[in-house]
């Protein structure tokens, strides 16, 4: 699926997957072939920052506002890592906005909040594939943010949802 996904959106395919409190990157796909692409080799095994991350948003957004906000005030609003955009939450009041508008949307968003040039989208991953069914991780489509815009998200958004649910 990761692969499929890849190769369809021509951008790199992530899976994470939920351990204990954390979500935490496990397998990679990229579709890009040339030209500009977003590659991150080391981010295998990584902590996936719940706030700034697309990921992380879409697993917050299965939560309740109450427990997505107990989960990030361990590691805060704010991406830390090196490289780390400035387009994070600003607070528990910006987060629960993203939190609604993903739920409403279907699929959470981060620009250049993970990383400063990256935009990415994500799905979670649901037990039994049902809208319903506990979430076990989350499925992500990253790409250099100067291409990866709200359009092209909104076009790659029903198979992001469909991979995750075969998944």
């Amino acid at each position: 699926e990761l692969d499929r996904l890849a190769a369809d959106s021509r951008e790199l395919v992530r899976l994470s997957v939920v351990d204990d409190c954390d979500l935490v990157w496990v397998a990679v796909a990229q579709g890009a072939t040339g030209g500009l692409r977003y590659d991150p080799g080391r981010e295998q095994g990584v902590v996936v920052h719940l706030a700034s991350s697309a990921g992380g948003t879409a697993w917050l957004s299965t939560m309740t506002d109450e427990e997505a906000l107990m989960a990030v005030s361990r590691e805060g609003t704010a991406a830390t890592q090196p490289g780390a955009g400035g387009n994070g939450p600003k607070g528990a009041g910006d987060l629960l906005a993203r939190l609604a508008q993903a739920r409403r949307r279907g699929f959470a968003v981060a620009t250049d909040s993970y990383l400063a040039g990256m935009a990415a989208m994500a799905v979670p991953v649901r037990r039994g594939g049902t809208l319903d069914g506990a979430a076990i991780g989350c499925l992500s489509i990253a790409a250099p943010s100067v291409r990866f815009d709200a359009d092209r998200m909104e076009g790659l958004a029903p198979a992001l949802q469909q991979a995750a649910a075969e998944i």
